[in-house]
């Protein structure tokens, strides 16, 4: 343990930095610092000098109102990207003394030995020790949609990240299966914690609203300068004006030359678009950012699952009347890979995305969660899913739910051979719509019942369902 904390003091915590932030005064205060609002709130003091307090009032609001909106909607954004740091897990499990141990994320250290299952956030790079069916998505790091399948084998050669497939990296997402990997590199020294500091190091630029508003109020300035001297000039020194007529000459030129209603139209329209963004599931942190985006005409790009949604839904289900798919429905809630809880959305979870396509299909149905006893995870070799739930209204029974390739339940099913032939046929339908297929089929086997291979047999067929 003193060996480990020597290491932890050494290495530093696995976090990954960030960029400094301003002090939250500086953050308020540069909202009232553009130009314009300076010339807006100097306009407010001169109406207020000049005996108009109530459009100097009106003036100071817009610019307050103006300068709220605009901190509001940054502290928004930087809550809603706090939420996402959170997807980073907050705990892992690893090897200690032989014994398995929860762990905070940040006190990883290279050498530690990390356990991996389904829905797990991978916490460091990890070069991977043992495997078993590990699938992990990596289009954060890679920006392929495709997830890769991991192996613990040592590679013949140097690969590039998207071929190592010995490795797990940080960030990343376990869809389905299990490993044990140890520690390689954790912090800013892993592969996303190095393309996080390349970013950082990216010199932001103005965007094409904020440069062009910064021209018009220099123009204004200038204008406003101009005019001013010339009218001093002009009535001092050729007519002999008297300096209060002068005063308020000069003061409604200026409040006459500031269109004091533009920015709060500017952050009207913004925030609009902010709106429409958000209900896209967008973060927008700047909102000159919207106007910048909508300036654009054309995005080329091949990350399809990446960019788009990369999202499967449940489109069609197959089933021959209504208490069939009451227990389908079961199935599908219980039968799961994905660690989750009653209350929780299948949007807020991280897994397959089959997995997580059905459990959206039934939350509307709000199905409690049965306890597992045990279960047999999704395998390539045999195709299928199986877990064992205990029966609330028969102590001395148990139900074992199962979920795979429709060929291979057909196959272990009490149907007759005509039946599992309708079967095929409906199902073939369905795959000429290019549509993925699933079974589901569930089986009443004795309390204690020991769960294994040979207990999928003599299945009861549910339900076929295209996504």
């Amino acid at each position: 343990m003193q060996a480990r904390e020597a290491r932890l003091a050494k290495q530093g915590e696995n976090v990954i930095s960030e960029k400094q932030q301003l002090p939250k005064w500086r953050q308020i205060s540069k909202h009232f610092t553009d130009l314009l609002m300076v010339v807006l709130m100097i306009a407010a003091v001169l109406k207020a000098l000049s005996g108009d307090f109530a459009e100097s009032g009106i003036i100071f609001a817009v610019v307050i109102i103006n300068g709220i909106v605009g901190y509001w909607q940054e502290r928004k954004a930087e809550a809603s990207l706090n939420g996402l740091k959170q997807l980073m897990g907050k705990e892992t499990t690893i090897y200690l003394h032989g014994r398995r141990k929860k762990v905070p994320v940040a006190s990883l250290v290279a050498g530690d030995l990390v356990v991996l299952g389904p829905g797990d956030v991978v916490p460091a790079d990890l070069h991977l020790l043992t495997t078993h069916d590990l699938v992990i998505e990596e289009s954060i790091l890679t920006g392929e949609s495709e997830p890769v399948e991991k192996q613990h084998h040592t590679l013949a050669n140097e690969a590039i990240i998207g071929d190592q497939v010995n490795m797990a990296f940080s960030g990343t997402h376990v869809e389905s299966g299990s490993a044990t990997g140890i520690v390689v590199e954790t912090g800013d020294r892993t592969q996303i914690g190095q393309i996080n500091q390349a970013i950082q190091s990216v010199e932001s630029q103005e965007t094409p609203l904020i440069k062009k508003m910064k021209q018009l109020n220099h123009q204004l300035f200038r204008c406003i300068i101009a005019l001013v001297l010339f009218l001093i000039f002009f009535t001092t020194f050729r007519y002999g004006f008297e300096l209060n007529v002068l005063f308020s000459s000069v003061i409604a030129l200026i409040v006459a030359m500031i269109p004091e209603g533009l920015p709060a139209v500017l952050t009207m329209i913004l925030s609009m678009g902010v709106k429409e963004m958000s209900e896209q599931q967008a973060i927008i942190k700047s909102m000159p950012s919207v106007e910048t985006l909508g300036a654009m005409t054309v995005i080329c790009s091949d990350k399809t699952g990446t960019l788009t949604k990369n999202q499967m839904t449940v489109v069609e289900v197959l089933s021959d009347d209504q208490n069939s798919r009451d227990q389908m429905i079961d199935i599908m809630t219980n039968c799961q890979d994905i660690k989750h809880l009653q209350q929780q959305k299948a949007a807020d979870l991280v897994g397959n995305p089959t997995e997580k396509a059905l459990l959206h299909y039934v939350e509307a149905f709000d199905r409690p969660l049965k306890p597992t006893i045990s279960q047999l995870p999704f395998n390539s070799a045999y195709k299928y899913m199986a877990t064992l739930h205990p029966m609330q209204n028969q102590q001395q029974k148990a139900i074992l739910f199962v979920k795979g390739a429709p060929e291979v339940l057909l196959n272990r099913s009490n149907l007759t051979d005509q039946e599992k032939q309708d079967w095929l046929t409906r199902g073939k339908a369905l795959a000429s719509k290019g549509q993925r297929l699933i079974g589901f089929a569930y089986k009443e086997v004795e309390a204690g019942h020991s769960l294994s291979h040979d207990s999928v047999s003599e299945l009861t067929l549910q339900d076929l369902q295209a996504s």
